[in-house]
C-alpha cells in the first residue's frame, strides 16, 4: 500500500489538481504480510540502503523505498510493529481495507488509500509527531482539507446527506469549515470504536491542541489557501473542526 508523500501526490492528482506540493525524493510503501520472516523475504530481494527512523530503507530502481510491514500477524500489541525498533502502523488495516487497487504498467497492483485513509494516517502521525517538535503533518493535514473542499462530490454531500447537512450546521453553514468536518469524520470512520477511542486518547494528551495545529496548517503550495488578514483566523477555525470532531467521537 502507498503511504507517505508519494501517496500524498497521487491523490492530489487524483482529485484533478495539477499544481505541485512540497517535493520528495522517497517512497513509502507498506507491506501487509502474514509475519515478520515474510517481510524479510521480501526484503532480502532487494539491496538495503540503511535504517532510518525505525524503517528499513532500500535503494529499489535507484530509488530510496522505506518499507513499513503491517498486518495482524506482525503488530504487537496492535498498531506496533518493529521490524527494527518500535514504530506506529496504527490504522493501517483499516485503511488498507477502504483502499483502492491501481494495476501499474508492469502489471504489477498497489492499494491506494482514500482521501480518508490518508487523512487518518496524519492524524495519528500529527498526534505521534508534533510531541517532539516534528510539525511536517500539518501541511500535509492541509492539503487533505484543501482536497476536501474543492471536491464537487463532497459539497453535494454536504447538502444532501445527513452527515454532511449535520456538519454544514455545526459549521454554520461555511462550507469549507464543514468540509473540513466531514473530512475527519470520514476519517474516523474507517475505525473500530475502540480504535476511534485511542486515537482520541492520543489526540487530547499529545497533539498540543487547535491552536498548535493551527499555526502549521499554512501551506504556500496550495491555490488557493488562506492567508493576508484572514489566513490565521481560517486555519484557527479549520484546526478547531478538526479538534471538535475528534473530540466528540
Amino acid at each position: 500500500m502507498l503511504v507517505g508523500a508519494t501517496c500524498r501526490d497521487a491523490l492530489h492528482i487524483g482529485q484533478g489538481h495539477t499544481f505541485s506540493l512540497r517535493g520528495t525524493d522517497d517512497l513509502d510503501l507498506a507491506l501487509a504480510v502474514a509475519d515478520l520472516d515474510q517481510f524479510e523475504q521480501i526484503s532480502a530481494n532487494f539491496s538495503l540502503r540503511r535504517y532510518a527512523a525505525g524503517l528499513v530503507r532500500h535503494r529499489i530502481a535507484g530509488m530510496a523505498v522505506d518499507l513499513v510491514p503491517f498486518g495482524p500477524g506482525v503488530e504487537e500489541p496492535d498498531g506496533v510493529v518493529a521490524p527494527v525498533e518500535p514504530m506506529s502502523v496504527f490504522g493501517f488495516q483499516d485503511v488498507l481495507a477502504a483502499s483502492r487497487t491501481v494495476e501499474l504498467k508492469s502489471g504489477n497492483k498497489v492499494h491506494v488509500p482514500s482521501v480518508a485513509g490518508y487523512t487518518l494516517l496524519k492524524l495519528k502521525a500529527w498526534a505521534d509527531r508534533s510531541t517532539f517538535h516534528q510539525y511536517k503533518d500539518g501541511g500535509d493535514l492541509a492539503c487533505t482539507m484543501f482536497w476536501y473542499q474543492n471536491d464537487t462530490a463532497v459539497s453535494d454531500r454536504l447538502y444532501t446527506e445527513p452527515y454532511g447537512i449535520g456538519h454544514l450546521r455545526a459549521a454554520d453553514t461555511d462550507p469549507d469549515i464543514a468540509a473540513v468536518r466531514l473530512l475527519v469524520d470520514d476519517a474516523l470512520r474507517l475505525l473500530s470504536a475502540d480504535r476511534r477511542a485511542e486515537l482520541r486518547s492520543t489526540w487530547e494528551h499529545f497533539s498540543g491542541g487547535d491552536a498548535l495545529l493551527a499555526r502549521h496548517l499554512p501551506n504556500r503550495s496550495l491555490n488557493p489557501w488562506p492567508d493576508g488578514t484572514d489566513g490565521p483566523a481560517r486555519v484557527a477555525a479549520y484546526a478547531s473542526a478538526v479538534q471538535d470532531v475528534i473530540g466528540a467521537e
